[in-house]
């Protein structure tokens, strides 16, 4: 059974890992929230993010946000999701 800082390790891991190969990395990633899912089998994640493109630099940077489910047993990124906001 993995802690909630590895499982934020984990995501924060696999967020970075993804924007690399994309070409399109997140910049000043931060943790924003950390829960246990109602079953106790994973851990939920939400970082919040900024996008490094061409068009945020001439449009208000919004933060986005991501949420990762990270298997409590394995530490295995299961599925990551747009956190929607409002």
């Amino acid at each position: 059974m993995i802690d909630a800082k590895r499982a934020a390790r984990a995501a924060m891991s696999y967020f970075q890992e993804m924007g690399a190969e994309t070409g399109h990395p997140p910049v000043n990633v931060s943790l924003e929230e950390v829960e246990r899912s109602k079953d106790g089998r994973s851990w939920l994640i939400t970082l919040g993010y900024y996008e490094d493109s061409a068009s945020a630099v001439f449009s208000a940077l919004s933060k986005r946000y991501k949420v990762f489910q990270v298997d409590a047993a394995s530490g295995e990124v299961l599925s990551m999701k747009i956190r929607p906001v409002g």
